[in-house]
């Protein structure tokens, strides 16, 4: 298309489309111009095409629009200016100098979505900006900086300006620019106080330095706490942009001090703090956890001055009970410093809830959050200020309440695992010194076995529960008066059975019925409380790796919280424990690990939703019925239900769920931490996972097959694959090689009499396909596809048609390759004379025919041999399928002198 052409095709998108249309939505924060925005990108597309000439035409039409009276109009030119910039990045020298007078007047337009939209069509110019000339850059990050004490809650291109902030400072060039200036700003501001002033003037100086951060970032504070989720996120990823700036500086030259203002670490740090307390996105909590990790970078005197302040107070609103309010006296109130003659105390972060009104979730993931932050800190201060830190643990834990031991115990946890993480080979880390009361008390806490009595020495139960203890006592109370008002009366009613005395026996049996419920719900709670209270000290001591002669007292914890602990992130803790423990006790001898491994190992086979029961499951039909063929599901569904167990609920179901995930999590760990060495560290997960199945470099088919018939308990042999299938993922790859050896003898279970022994290796050799594509699939072609044609067995087409059908809903596109080497032979067996094996290949024939238009094109699969990857009549034949035209015409013997309608 010609230059001219062109022109004339955009005239009506400029005139018609930009000019005219004055259509917006207000779905969310900012304005949404679906008409304008098409428009715009539309512009965009042909942008990339034009002449610069053409561009630089386009761009004149645009610029002029900016004098238009109604705002859509300069909404709508900004838009196109955006475009622009983005897809014209070679033009931006010569186009910047008409480009930026455009949006910095757009960034002071009296329209919000005009300066958002302006403020975000400079972000892919960040770069081009900071090279530009001094006073130039100077005044661009200075009105940047001065908008964000004009905009208030309502204000949707608050995150447009953050983002262009922090677009800038992020860049490379920006580091010397912000640590080269001269110029020194002198006034402070004291942020927890409201400035009344007369004197401050219409603008700021002009020789005022844009990069002096201590005058600068606190203005970022009030929009940490803002409403609007997207305003939040642009505030602690514009103060991370700027704390890795000045952090890449002090990593590059280590002798210009605290790369953070010492003035406001403290506040900082407080800031950031209040947003891994109050936040439930999880995005921003990520970010706030990086910027915390940034912060306790700074010189050992300004977070020795900062644990001194602020630790106890931080400690006191990490254990805030759920429901209760947090205390506002510990909490951080930053005010704005004022602009111009408004006055704006930036009370905005008052507007925010206090009341903890998240889901008991929430809540427990914000208090292992906040708990692991004040670890980390902690484990940066010298030796001589960890009493900033002991005294409130201390207390913490030597109080009643279960809430409190439980974030002490995780800030040991967090403090002595960074410290360790930290350890180089060979060198362990200096663990701080700790006073022997406090170890001692962990001890005492861990003797503590009964949930009634959590306290050495003491009859009082967890603070928590008081209420309901003393709901509990008056229930009993009330049912001994209403026994003793009717004394012998009660007796002889129940004995005689006296119509016109039954009212006394129902209100007695329903307030024996109101005390047995209170109390039964009592017990549950106080359990389920007193094993997460006791797994979290447990692993306390763990990590502090002082480890008493009796391990008893330790491991009694950490294993009920892998068998009943409901919340997973509280179970990760006691899992991630457990795997250091074993790592402790590898040379003890005698030692707990053969032990641990053994019940770990039968632990995952307690989910009778994931293991199949061979005294349950007994025909294809009731798999048909209950859905055992859904791949991955039912876990999913129980991860739904596990915090609201329903009247007919099968209890022990979820039990199962939660004592195979505790089980999974620390066999993940055991693997993560010994890596390549596990089998040579741990020998006894390899003889669990070889009970029953025989590796094949060791044995012959013939001896594999005699091993798996003399199983008599089909159960024995389910327990077996399912333990290869819950480690499977989770191996180093280094030894998958060695797990593989057992794929044939999984293989021969397929096969098996007995169709829950065929579920089970069905779902493991789809698990391990999973995470061993080539060599799995390589297997599965080499063995499932023969199987499906054995017109001797059915039990064996039914168990392939069973790995087929889960292969296909477990590894979605990942089997776009194998697809045509699967299709014929299903296709083959939709006319078995057993109607599980018809059923299962025709389900898998039509999930996998969409495949095979990906999978023209592609070369054969690795790891398959000649003959197996390769065969022309199968080919022909799937090319034939997808595309008629390749069928040959077939010729007629007789002439038909006739013409086909067609």
């Amino acid at each position: 298309m010609r230059n001219n052409d062109l022109s004339t095709f955009l005239d009506p998108y400029i005139d018609q489309f930009i000019l005219s249309c004055r259509f917006g939505d207000y779905v969310s924060d900012q304005v949404v111009a679906p008409v304008r925005e098409t428009c715009a990108q539309a512009l965009g597309a042909a942008f990339k095409y034009m002449h610069p000439s053409l561009v630089h035409e386009t761009l004149y039409i645009l610029l002029q629009m900016q004098h238009r009276p109604e705002w859509e109009i300069r909404h709508g030119s900004l838009l196109g200016i955006k475009y622009l910039v983005a897809v014209r990045q070679e033009m931006l020298r010569d186009l910047l100098g008409y480009v930026l007078p455009a949006c910095k007047a757009g960034l002071e337009d009296p329209d919000d979505d005009v300066r958002a939209v302006a403020a975000d069509a400079l972000i892919p110019a960040a770069a081009a900006i900071v090279a530009l000339d001094g006073q130039t850059l100077h005044s661009i990050v200075m009105l940047l900086w001065d908008i964000l004490l004009d905009l208030d809650d309502l204000s949707p291109s608050t995150s447009s300006v953050m983002n262009l902030l922090a677009e800038i400072y992020s860049q490379e060039e920006m580091i010397p620019i912000m640590f080269g200036a001269t110029s020194k700003d002198k006034q402070d501001f004291d942020l927890n106080e409201v400035v009344h002033s007369d004197d401050v003037g219409e603008g700021r100086d002009s020789q005022e330095n844009p990069y002096t951060l201590s005058m600068l970032a606190p203005r970022l504070w009030p929009f940490m706490r803002h409403s609007i989720t997207s305003v939040r996120h642009s505030a602690i990823r514009t103060l991370e942009r700027l704390l890795e700036a000045v952090y890449k500086r002090n990593i590059s030259e280590p002798s210009c001090g605290s790369f953070w203002p010492s003035f406001i670490l403290g506040d900082t740090l407080r800031i950031v703090f209040q947003n891994l307390l109050l936040e439930s996105n999880e995005e921003i909590l990520q970010c706030s956890d990086r910027v915390w990790r940034l912060l306790v970078q700074c010189p050992v005197n300004d977070l020795e001055a900062a644990a001194g302040l602020f630790m106890s107070s931080w400690i006191e609103l990490a254990t805030t009970p759920y429901g209760s309010q947090l205390d506002a006296a510990k909490m951080f109130w930053p005010v704005a410093p004022p602009r111009k003659s408004h006055y704006k105390a930036a009370a905005k972060m008052r507007a925010v809830m206090l009341e903890n009104e998240s889901s008991g979730n929430i809540v427990t993931y914000t208090r292992v959050v906040t708990a692991s932050a004040l670890g980390i800190f902690a484990s940066k201060l010298p030796e001589g200020s960890v009493k900033y830190v002991i005294d409130p643990l201390w207390n913490a834990l030597s109080s009643l309440s279960g809430v409190q031991r439980q974030v002490a115990s995780m800030v040991l946890i967090s403090w002595f695992k960074e410290i360790k993480s930290k350890e180089l080979p060979g060198s362990p880390g200096v663990l701080p010194v700790f006073p022997d009361h406090l170890k001692q008390w962990l001890l005492d806490l861990l003797a503590c076995s009964d949930p009634t009595f959590p306290t050495k020495d003491s009859l009082l139960p967890y603070a928590e529960l008081s209420r309901t203890y003393t709901k509990m006592r008056n229930e009993a109370s009330q049912l001994l008066r209403a026994v003793e008002a009717s004394g012998v009366l009660y007796a002889r009613i129940v004995m005689e059975m006296n119509p016109l005395d039954r009212h006394i026996v129902d209100d007695i049996e329903s307030l024996k019925q109101r005390l047995l419920t209170t109390s039964g719900y009592l017990k549950c709670v106080q359990s389920n409380l007193h094993v997460t209270v006791s797994a979290l000290v447990a692993a306390a001591v763990v990590w502090m790796s002082e480890l008493p002669a009796r391990l008893n007292p330790i491991i009694l914890p950490l294993m009920a919280s892998i068998k009943r602990e409901q919340e997973e992130i509280l179970q990760q803790k006691a899992a991630e424990a457990l795997a250091e423990l074993i790592s402790h006790c590898i040379a003890r001898k005698p030692g707990p690990n053969d032990k641990l491994i053994k019940n770990m190992c039968s632990l995952t086979c307690m989910d009778p939703c994931e293991t199949p029961q061979a005294a349950i499951i007994s025909s294809m039909e009731m798999i048909d019925d209950q859905d055992f063929l859904t791949f991955g599901s039912s876990t999913g569904k129980q991860k739904s239900k596990i915090h609201m167990l329903a009247g007919g609920e099968d209890r022990s179901r979820v039990e199962g769920f939660i004592s195979r995930r505790g089980s999974e999590l620390a066999l993940r760990h055991l693997c993560e931490k010994f890596g390549a060495s596990l089998f040579d560290k741990l020998p006894k997960i390899w003889d669990c996972l070889t009970e029953v199945l025989i590796p094949a470099n060791s044995y012959d088919d013939k001896e594999i097959t005699q091993a798996i018939e003399s199983v008599k308990d089909p159960q024995i042999l389910i327990n077996n694959i399912q333990v290869v299938r819950s480690i499977a993922p989770m191996l180093d790859e280094t030894l998958k090689p060695k797990l593989l050896s057992l794929l044939p003898c999984i293989f021969k279970c397929v096969c098996h009499t007995h169709v829950a022994v065929r579920l089970a290796a069905s779902r493991c050799i789809t698990s391990m396909a999973r995470s061993m594509i080539v060599n799995v699939m390589a297997a599965v072609i080499e063995n499932a596809i023969p199987m499906l044609g054995d017109m001797t067995s059915v039990h064996t087409r039914q168990g392939s048609g069973m790995l087929i059908s889960l292969l296909v809903q477990g590894l979605g596109v990942e089997l776009v390759p194998y697809a045509p080497l699967l299709v014929v032979p299903l296709l083959r067996c939709m006319s078995d004379c057993d109607h599980s094996v018809r059923q299962s290949v025709t389900r898998s024939f039509a999930s996998l025919v969409p495949l095979l238009p990906l999978a023209r094109g592609l070369p054969p699969p690795a790891g398959l041999s000649e003959g197996l990857s390769r065969n022309a009549e199968d080919a022909q034949f799937l090319e034939q399928l997808l595309d008629n035209s390749h069928i040959d015409d077939y010729k007629l013997c007789t002439e038909l002198k006739v013409t086909l309608r067609r």
